[in-house]
């Protein structure tokens, strides 16, 4: 790379040097000249460019994370990384190549936006979620940067503790999933392999798929989801279902029209229970 002295600029057009006016002199193949160092553009051949503060590049922090890759979902992979001294999870949503690249880059930074407000209204609604450290929408990102939860998947801990504890646990699910309704937000992907329980508090997390909305049909889906979630992972559980349904009652007003709802989502199906 060429040494450049103050006051001095190396210019470039189709990989030919040209220069105009003032004294030319050439420093390791490079010829220089007396120019503002403010508007310093390099060659392309330069292994360091400078942007030019005329047309500036856009800038991203972090297009692609470094740290230990921990998932792959279907729709963005999660690394563990280190922001400002803590630990993090960076959740990056990864381009589809069977999508057109205008519509991919719009349908992942709407999703990874949408994804950090989520987390933000939860924690005001009163339901722990992940703290947001950084959101980069530049089109070859679309990171989001969160806090790392370290804690248990609650699909887990209800298959291995008590059936005693399983129905207080379940009784926490459903006053979590109650508070989330009750502030507007729909959480789209309800399964005990969403929650995280860390000390003493249940986390959700993975708010892709979810929205602001106070429609009663959103809020029964949301419903059924678990439901079937449920059925499926904590069969063998009796009971625990309805005593979320109480516990969602418990803490949204509004929770026996959804449960109504649900009940009417579920019927539409050609085969129910």
């Amino acid at each position: 790379m060429a040494k450049l002295t103050k006051g001095c600029r190396v210019s470039g057009v189709g990989g030919r040097v040209t220069t105009k006016g003032a004294e030319v002199r050439r420093e390791n193949d490079r010829l220089v000249r007396p120019h503002r160092p403010d508007t310093l553009r390099l060659r392309p051949d330069t292994l360091h460019p400078i942007p030019n503060t005329r047309h500036p590049t856009p800038y991203t922090r972090h297009p692609t994370p470094l740290g230990k890759l921990i998932a792959r979902g279907a729709e963005a992979e999660l690394r563990l990384v280190q922001w400002m001294g803590r630990r993090a999870l960076a959740k990056t949503r990864v381009p589809k190549a069977y999508r057109l690249p205008e519509l991919d880059a719009r349908l992942r930074q709407a999703r990874t936006k949408t994804e950090a407000r989520l987390l933000r209204e939860a924690r005001q609604a009163g339901v722990a979620a992940p703290l947001v450290f950084d959101v980069d929408l530049a089109p070859d990102a679309c990171i989001l940067t969160m806090e790392f939860i370290e804690g248990e998947q609650v699909k887990r801990l209800l298959n291995s503790m008590p059936i005693s504890q399983a129905r207080r646990m379940s009784k926490t699910i459903g006053e979590n999933v109650g508070a989330l309704h009750a502030g507007g937000l729909i959480h789209g992907d309800l399964t005990t392999s969403n929650m995280i329980w860390s000390e003493g508090s249940m986390y959700f997390i993975d708010f892709g798929l979810g929205g602001m909305t106070d429609d009663v049909e959103a809020r029964g889906v949301d419903l059924r989801v678990l439901k079937e979630a449920f059925g499926s992972t904590h069969s063998h559980i009796g009971g625990c279902f309805d005593i979320i349904l109480k516990g969602y009652c418990t803490a949204f007003s509004g929770g026996n029209e959804a449960v109504e709802r649900m009940a009417d989502i579920a019927s539409r199906g050609r085969y129910t229970e």
